[in-house]
């Protein structure tokens, strides 16, 4: 197959279209001869003009209007009056100028100046002289480029009149219809008729002259709205870029945050695109669906009734409540789910709880407001989607019934008041800002029992040494990674300062930052791990929802990712999907149930209340490809593969 040459642009000349297409012109305002329907000979719609109604020559015919008049061509006027803004207001006789020998251009003056002139003839009669300044920008010297390259077609007096058949008038019993473009059509004629068949550059004439070059502007600027921009017909037949599941954005500079391993899967890899959470949802609806039911809402929406399981949001309990069909399917159907993913353009939706508007009938009333779909129970590192609060605190404090130890520690947790513990010894002294010879961290649980503890010698001896006291005052140790447990016994645990034992009260979120060692991390993720804590409990929000669905629609997926316009084959890359929630994110893991291990690390899960990242970004060592070296900022368009894995 022979290599076709590229589409070029370039502007038209009337004298040699209307020569080599033989073009008639167009001389008479009417549409019809007198008392008959048929077409005037000279006219718009002339059949001899442009071809027999309903021929397929209606539609490629041309004519042509001659202006009686010279006028800068459309294209080139459009160029030169955004040069220098009072060159219109020359040609408007709205002010006056000189031509300046120096500097080749037109000086503003005023009337009172001998050198002044104004009017439509003195500027076309400067216009060829002018030397229009240059500057760095790009798009002045592509204009300036433009004016030189045309100046042999500076000027014209015909107008190319566009083809019959694609502006032909409507005919009905009652009016005649013309499109809007006749509308200008006729208005040129009639202002042409009033100008001498014979050229003149009397300036007698430039009020007519310029109204001529305004309205051939209008019909200018009307074909071109036809043609530019995404409506246009160029555009939307010729370049435009229709693919299944596909969309566009702007690709932004890649920030690549350090991770602890190049094996991470928060490293943004050579051979990936990080592609943003709302694109991602545009590009897959129907993985999306496919996802978003098996993870979330298949198990609570019963397409054959209408009572549901959802969380009430003031007591945070699940309760049955009637849900109507359009509800049910926005959450189930692909054009349900499409829905729900073009309401996520709005900002505001980003961290509102997934809910759904329902009533729950009692006995004394009926209570109609939005019920929760799940909640979440986040410890910063680990992530538990729930629905039913008191199963989820049985599932945490179940253990292994032959760890007697194990079970004694879960029944003191379960009474420690509103999730406070006892810091004791050094890391009470630090808490006071006393500097210390060890950072070891002492969390002594259960208060109520400490000051009794530390008052009596009823211990009990142990085979290793050490003692362990009757009521319990729970002492986490180094040993099996913070798994055992002793009572504090030497005084050095509770040290003294002006003869009071230091200890303190501490939250977990400031055990949390108080922990520098592993082996004090390992201490507050063991009590975390097993301790029901009610401020860590939330509702699930809309963009942790998307993230997890979309996060299992891209799993091991590709995307073919092309820069526009394609200039070079290098535009065109297959990339790896990296998956972006917020601009800062976070590597959890999601577990299912909080006895046993996690099983789906989420690398990117969102930051709650921060912003939603919304650009692509690409690998700096693809960015040549994409010509985005120079400020990054280059539409790029994204087409997921979902066969490519």
């Amino acid at each position: 197959m022979a290599q076709k040459p590229p589409l070029n642009i370039r502007i038209l000349d009337p004298n040699k279209y209307v020569q080599e297409h033989q073009a008639l012109p167009v001389s008479n305002p009417a549409i019809f001869e007198s008392s008959s329907r048929r077409f005037h000979p000279d006219g718009f719609f002339s059949e001899v003009i442009f071809g027999p109604s309903g021929s397929n020559e209606r539609l490629v015919h041309r004519g042509y209007l001659d202006l009686h008049t010279d006028i800068i061509s459309p294209h080139l006027f459009h160029q030169v009056k955004s040069l220098k803004s009072f060159y219109q207001d020359v040609m408007a006789s709205k002010v006056y100028a000189y031509f300046d020998e120096d500097t080749h251009d037109l000086v503003k003056t005023t009337m009172d100046d001998p050198r002044g002139e104004t009017g439509y003839s003195f500027f076309l009669r400067v216009l060829p002289q002018i030397q229009f300044a240059t500057s760095e920008s790009i798009k002045r010297k592509d204009k300036i480029a433009l004016l030189a390259k045309y100046k042999d077609l500076l000027f014209t007096d015909k107008l190319i009149i566009l083809p019959a058949g694609v502006r032909d008038v409507k005919q009905d019993a009652d009016r005649i219809a013309p499109e809007q473009i006749n509308k200008f059509y006729f208005g040129l004629l009639a202002l042409t008729r009033a100008l001498p068949e014979q050229k003149t550059d009397n300036k007698l004439y430039d009020p007519i002259r310029y109204q001529i070059q305004m309205k051939v502007q209008q019909i200018y600027a009307y074909i071109l709205g036809l043609v530019d921009g995404k409506g246009g017909f160029a555009q939307r037949k010729f370049a435009s870029r229709h693919i299944a599941y596909s969309s566009r954005n702007v690709i932004t500079a890649a920030v690549i945050t350090r991770t602890e391993s190049p094996d991470s899967k928060q490293m943004f890899q050579v051979n990936e695109v990080m592609f943003p959470l709302f694109q991602c949802l545009k590009n897959s609806v129907p993985l999306i669906t496919y996802w978003l039911k098996s993870i979330f809402t298949g198990t609570i929406f019963n397409l054959t009734g209408s009572d549901v399981p959802l969380i009430d949001p003031d007591t945070r309990q699940l309760v049955y409540v009637e849900v109507d069909s359009a509800a049910v399917q926005k959450f189930t159907t692909s054009n349900g789910v499409n829905e729900l993913i073009n309401s996520y353009r709005d900002t505001e939706m980003h961290w509102r709880p997934v809910a759904v508007k329902a009533t729950q009938h009692l006995q004394n009333q009926d209570i109609t407001k939005d019920y929760w779909l799940y909640l979440v129970y986040d410890t910063g590192d680990t992530i538990t989607y729930i629905r039913d609060v008191e199963a989820f605190k049985q599932t945490m404090q179940a253990v292994d019934q032959r760890d007697t130890y194990k079970i004694q520690l879960r029944e003191h947790l379960a009474a420690l008041p509103s999730g406070h513990y006892l810091l004791v010894g050094n890391s009470a002294l630090q808490y006071y800002g006393y500097k210390t010879t060890t950072t070891d961290l002492d969390v002594l649980l259960e208060p109520k029992y400490y000051q009794q503890a530390i008052a009596s010698d009823d211990y009990i001896a142990q085979p290793d040494g050490t003692y362990r006291h009757q009521t319990l005052p729970i002492h986490l140790c180094n040993a099996h990674m913070g798994l055992d447990f002793y009572p504090i016994k030497d005084a050095d645990a509770t040290t003294k300062i002006d003869g009071c034992h230091v200890a303190s009260l501490i939250t977990l979120e400031m055990m949390y930052q108080k922990a520098q060692r592993l082996k004090d991390k390992a201490k507050v993720k063991f009590i975390a791990a097993h301790i029901f804590d009610e401020s860590r409990l939330r509702p699930l929000t809309w963009t942790e929802m998307f993230y997890v669905t979309a996060h299992e629609a891209m799993r091991g997926k590709h995307a073919a990712v092309t820069r526009y316009p394609v200039l070079l084959i290098e535009n065109l890359v297959l990339d790896k999907v990296h998956l972006t929630s917020t601009t800062n994110s976070r590597s959890v893991l999601l577990r299912a149930n909080p006895a046993v291990d996690a099983t789906v690390e989420l690398s990117e899960y969102p930051i709650i209340n921060t912003q939603v990242k919304t650009s692509m970004s690409i690998h700096p060592a693809h960015l040549l490809k994409y010509d985005g070296k120079n400020g990054c900022r280059q539409v790029v368009r994204i087409h997921t593969n979902h066969e490519l894995v």
